[in-house]
Formats: structure tokens, C-alpha cells, sequence
């Protein structure tokens, strides 16, 4: 019921066509035949700056909120370190496919690749682990299945096999990408669902889908909504949208799009900057003020809002707090009041 967007890996140069498109290419089954950077850190920036370059598009948000978000410099450590190490492979051919694939995939496609969830052959062969099954792991990125079982919780984690199509997942195991635990198959494996489908969640559901309870006591797995739709929260609306105050899905304004300040109609990273004429404009950097004016909600770009002030992502050890929320940087979490990764490539 609830739409999982994860900051992890999991997003590029166009837009997704009206915010909520879910046609276009799908996730695809790789070909590996492309040309990709010739080394792993090239790879990981480029796929970073693209992902969140497409990704704010979709959500019609500011580019510079999610380029900060995505930073390859936040983000890169564990495919560099798992290469470096040996204990995984870069392969150019798949990354050149993989990075073709973020240019051009639709906006629930790339969803599927930031929720970690996506089957695309090329973005999952590109670095491939050596980690056996059992092994002891620091991030996915060092096991031959893809999924070390437990990080960033728990470090060091296992290298674990995730379950096929029919596979027991009443245990709580993972299932592999494209699959999901299905409650009406025995909690076992299957694929995700197609529209119409009877569901309980919304990652039973294929990209672009979820779980609709407006039929009755079962759900069925029905296109997210545009314009107009009824919704309770955001997540019920497509890509680019956002549940308005009469309870219906709205589209965002975009960067320079024309608003009405104190409506906070502009999209994540942005709010409208003048009350009169206003137009939709990034947010405030680190030491610019972040106080709501005019009844705007305003996001820090690049870190988070202390006192009416934006002030930088703590980092790695450093004290924080969860209220507000946000204060780490965005691959850490604040755990026992210092900000912490938890788990990362040694």
C-alpha cells in the first residue's frame, strides 16, 4: 500500500514525457554490447549524474537538489572499493548499456532502478561480485548474487542467493528483482503484476502500478493517477504529481514555471520565489536562510535547515539528531545520535 523509493542503488539527459509516463522502454534484458567508460569510477559518475538528472525531470523537480542527493561522491565508494579489492569486476560493455538504458528507460523504469528493484541485465552485470554465497560482504556490490543480506544494517553481512520464481519467501528472504512475495500464491516468488491484478502491496505490482483498495476489501494493481485522480498521499499519484489539498493528484510546477506563492505547488527542491509573478525557483544552498516565506516551504539544497539557516550534511561520526530529520548525509543514517553508514566497502 505503500510505494517504497529508496535512496539507494539505484538514477539522466530527457525528460519523461508528462512526469508520469510509463511507456517507453521497460527494464529491458541487456545486451552488453555496449561502450561503456573505461574505468569503474567513470562508470559510477556517469551513471549517478544521469540518474539524477532524469530523475528530477520525472519529478519535475529542482536538477541541483538531486544532483546533490545522487553525488557520485557519495555515492561511488562501494563499487570503486569492491573493484579495487577484487572482489568484483567492471565490465565496460554492460556499463555502456546500462548507462544507455538510464537515458533513455521511462520515468517508472528509473523508479524501479532507485528502489533497488529493477531486473535490467546490463546495470546489474556491470559490476559483478565474486562473493559465493555464505561469504562474508560489506555491500552488494562484492557478491556474486547481488545482495548482501543485512547491510548497511549489519556489518559484516552474508552474501545471500535470492530466492526464483516459486521460491518459499514466507520467511521473509528476498525475491529476486522483477519478483515479489505473493501473498495469493503461498507467499512464494512471482512476478510482479499486471494491471487488474488482485494485489496486497504496491511493490507486488509492476512500475507504474499500485495497489488499489478503492474496489473493495482486495486490492488490484491499477495505474497510479494523474490530474484529478483521487488520492490519500503522494504516492498514489504518478511521477511528477503530488496529492493536493482537495485530496486530488496535481501536476508539480517545474523550474521557471509560473506560481502562486504559499501554494508550495513547485516540485521537490524548488519553491516559488516572488509573491507576485512568482515562478518556480531551487531552493536555498548551505548558509542561505530556509524559513518559509509567504507561506512558502523552502529545501535546502545540498544539506538540511538548523535555526532558519541551511547548513551542511553532517558527516560520517558526527553528532546528530532525528529531529529535525536529515541532518546525515544522505548514504548515512542517524543512529544513537552520530551519523553513520553503517556498512561500506573496507
Amino acid at each position: 500500500m505503500t510505494r517504497k523509493l529508496a535512496l539507494s542503488m539505484l538514477v539522466l539527459a530527457a525528460a519523461c514525457g508528462g512526469g508520469g509516463d510509463a511507456k517507453g522502454p521497460g527494464p529491458g534484458t541487456g545486451t552488453g554490447t555496449g561502450t561503456g567508460p573505461a574505468t569503474v569510477s567513470d562508470y559510477c559518475t556517469q551513471y549517478w549524474t544521469g540518474l539524477a538528472s532524469r530523475w528530477a525531470a520525472c519529478e519535475r523537480g529542482s536538477s541541483a537538489y538531486y544532483a546533490a542527493i545522487y553525488a557520485p561522491a557519495l555515492r561511488c565508494h562501494d563499487m570503486v572499493q569492491a573493484v579495487a579489492a577484487g572482489r568484483a569486476t567492471y565490465d565496460s560493455g554492460h556499463a555502456g548499456a546500462c548507462l544507455s538504458h538510464v537515458e533513455t528507460a521511462s520515468c517508472y523504469a528509473l523508479e524501479d532502478l532507485l528502489a533497488g528493484t529493477s531486473p535490467q541485465t546490463d546495470c546489474l552485470a556491470a559490476v559483478a561480485g565474486k562473493g559465493a554465497a555464505t561469504t562474508a560482504c560489506y555491500s552488494n556490490e562484492s557478491c556474486a548474487s547481488g545482495l548482501c543480506w543485512g547491510a548497511p544494517g549489519t556489518c559484516p553481512s552474508t552474501c545471500v542467493t535470492p530466492l526464483g520464481q516459486g521460491g518459499d519467501c514466507s520467511s521473509g528472504l528476498p525475491c529476486a528483482r522483477g519478483l515479489s512475495c505473493d501473498t495469493f500464491a503461498s507467499s512464494t516468488c512471482q512476478p510482479r503484476k499486471a494491471q487488474t491484478a488482485t494485489c496486497f502491496f504496491d511493490e507486488d505490482c509492476q512500475p507504474g502500478l499500485r495497489c488499489d483498495y478503492s474496489g473493495g476489501a482486495l486490492g488490484a494493481c491499477q495505474p497510479r493517477r494523474t490530474a484529478g485522480g483521487a488520492c490519500s498521499v503522494d504516492a498514489d499519484c504518478a511521477t511528477g504529481y503530488e496529492c493536493g489539498a482537495g485530496k486530488t493528484c496535481v501536476l508539480r510546477e517545474a523550474s521557471g514555471d509560473a506560481c502562486t506563492q504559499g501554494t508550495n505547488a513547485c516540485g521537490p527542491g524548488l519553491w516559488c520565489g516572488s509573491a507576485t509573478s512568482g515562478t518556480c525557483v531551487d531552493g536555498p544552498t548551505v548558509a542561505q536562510g530556509c524559513s518559509s516565506v509567504g507561506g512558502e516551504l523552502r529545501s535546502c539544497i545540498g544539506g538540511w535547515c538548523s535555526s532558519g539557516t541551511c547548513t551542511a550534511w553532517l558527516a560520517e561520526s558526527a553528532t546528530c539528531s532525528t529531529v529535525p530529520a536529515g541532518q546525515c548525509e544522505p548514504t548515512a543514517a542517524c543512529v544513537s545520535s552520530a551519523c553513520k553508514t553503517l556498512c561500506s566497502e573496507p
